[in-house]
């Protein structure tokens, strides 16, 4: 049976952790050949050592998303490297900690989160891009539940959700007609460190969040890398321009 990134060659930002690193191992094992990207560099090389471990090829550049030089140069290692770029995950992402009316709000922290979550995200694909231009490609952009609905408090992170959606749907109408897809996933709450480490300190709050949710439980990391491997793959390859929200139905409960 045909593996479905078989031979392909790829870039995943924020892949050190949690759907990054779930993306990456799930990736190889459908026969991609992974940049893995991120700011952790001991856990961006452990990435690395597990999907080699799966048989894949894979090799870690150290980037900062928010950093435009430093993305064209995670785009131009993956070129030397594999002399071809057919798709890209860009998933690097950052959830601010603070919850705070407007009014209350730290602006740099608000143009922190934005510079990641929208400015990362278009130099991502304003580097990528040019490389499939030729011969195609598809890009998968991570952006959240939050891309349709807000939470309270939570300004600096739905406004940069909210955007990197409008910029995807933009991505998709301009380059459709070059047979360059590209989509979005939308992870509800998932079990990711992060959200670990929030549920052994307050196992009451995750309690509350899976009540909310329609099958009663959060979403593992593989979950929504099955997702991306979806759209990425020539499976969805009549899917442009939308984002798929993996959530476990929470969206229709709010």
């Amino acid at each position: 049976m045909n593996k479905l990134l078989d031979g392909r060659a790829g870039i995943i930002t924020g892949a050190a952790s949690g759907i990054g690193r779930a993306a990456a191992i799930l990736f190889a094992q459908e026969g991609a050949k992974v940049i893995v990207s991120d700011v952790n560099d001991e856990m961006g090389n452990e990435t690395v050592e597990l999907v080699r471990k799966e048989g894949g090829e894979a090799y870690y550049f150290h980037c900062d998303v928010a950093n435009e030089e430093n993305v064209k140069e995670l785009v131009d290692f993956a070129i030397e490297k594999f002399g071809k770029l057919d798709w890209a995950y860009n998933n690097a992402g950052v959830i601010p900690f603070e919850n705070a009316l407007i009014h209350e709000t730290h602006t740099d922290l608000f143009r922190k989160v934005l510079d990641i979550n929208i400015m990362g995200v278009y130099y991502c694909m304003k580097y990528e891009i040019p490389h499939m231009l030729e011969a195609g490609g598809s890009i998968v952009n991570c952006c959240s539940i939050n891309s349709v609905r807000v939470t309270r408090g939570t300004s600096s992170y739905g406004t940069s959700k909210y955007g990197e959606y409008g910029l995807t749907q933009c991505a998709a109408l301009d380059y459709g007609k070059l047979n360059i897809r590209i989509n979005a996933v939308g992870p509800g709450p998932t079990m990711t460190p992060m959200l670990e480490a929030s549920a052994s300190a307050h196992p009451e709050v995750i309690t509350a969040l899976k009540a909310t949710i329609p099958d009663g439980r959060v979403a593992e990391a593989v979950e929504l890398a099955n997702a991306a491997l979806f759209l990425l793959s020539d499976l969805g390859n009549h899917i442009n321009g939308q984002l798929v929200l993996v959530d476990g139905g929470q969206s229709c409960n709010m």
